[in-house]
C-alpha cells in the first residue's frame, strides 16, 4: 500500500480544519462591522435595510456551520481514537457522513502506515520469536486454548472464516488473506463492513481472540 495515499485523508482533514478555523476568525472579524451586527429587537429589523439583515443573518449561520464542523470533527476523531463503541455511535449522530468517512480514512491510514512501516533498526541476526500473550483480566469471556493462528476455512462460495488469534487485528487478517495479491486497504474495508455486526465489541478496531471473522473472496 502506498504510504502517501494512506496519509492523504489525514492531510485533507487537517487542511479542512485549518480552513474552517481561518473562516471562523474571518467571520468574527466581519462581525465588528456595524452593518453586520444583529440587535435582538424589532426596531433593528424595521430600520435596517433588507440586504444588511440578510448579510448579518448569513454571517451568523455560516459561523454556526463552521463551529459545528470543527466540534463534530474533533469529537468523532477522539471517539475513534478511544475505540469505545458507544462513544463512536453517539459521536456519529452529530457528525456528517462525509466528515465521518474522512476521519475513518485518516485513522485507517495512520494504522496502515504504522503496521507497514519498517523497524527503526534492523537486526543483524534473526531474532528469537517472542510468544505474544494477552491479559485476560478485562476480557468478558474465556480465551481458547493457545495455539497457532487458524488458517482460513474455505467455503464453496469463495468466502472464508478465520479464528482471531492473540495479537490479531482486521488489517493483519486481511493482509494474510491476500498474501501480497493486491492492495490491502480496499479489501480491509470490505472485511470491516462484512464483520461490523459480528464483532462482540461493535468496534472494528477492537477484536478479541476466539472470535470468528468472515472474509469475502479477494
Amino acid at each position: 500500500m502506498d504510504p502517501v495515499r494512506s496519509w492523504r485523508p489525514l492531510l485533507v482533514l487537517v487542511l479542512g480544519s485549518t480552513a474552517a478555523a481561518v473562516a471562523a476568525v474571518a467571520l468574527h472579524t466581519l462581525g465588528t462591522l456595524p452593518w453586520l451586527q444583529i440587535e435582538p429587537s424589532t426596531a433593528w429589523l424595521q430600520v435596517t435595510p433588507t440586504e444588511d439583515v440578510v448579510a448579518a443573518v448569513a454571517r451568523v449561520a455560516a459561523l454556526a456551520v463552521v463551529y459545528w464542523y470543527l466540534a463534530s470533527s474533533v469529537l468523532y476523531l477522539l471517539a475513534r481514537l478511544t475505540r469505545h463503541a458507544r462513544t463512536i455511535r453517539v459521536a456519529a449522530l452529530v457528525t456528517a457522513a462525509p466528515v465521518r468517512r474522512l476521519v475513518d480514512g485518516a485513522v485507517a491510514g495512520v494504522l496502515a502506515v504504522g503496521l507497514l512501516a519498517p523497524p527503526a533498526v534492523a537486526a543483524v541476526t534473526t531474532p528469537t520469536p517472542v510468544e505474544e500473550t494477552v491479559s485476560t483480566r478485562y476480557l468478558p469471556f474465556d480465551l481458547p486454548a493457545p495455539g497457532p493462528p487458524a488458517d482460513p476455512s474455505p467455503t464453496t462460495s469463495g468466502w472464508t472464516e478465520v479464528v482471531v488469534a492473540p495479537g490479531d487485528n482486521l488489517w493483519r487478517i486481511a493482509d494474510r488473506r491476500l498474501d501480497g495479491d493486491g492492495p490491502v486497504a480496499p479489501y480491509w474495508r470490505r472485511v470491516v463492513e462484512e464483520n461490523r455486526d459480528r464483532i462482540r465489541s461493535g468496534n472494528p478496531d477492537l477484536i478479541y481472540p476466539g472470535e470468528v471473522i468472515r472474509l469475502p473472496p479477494p
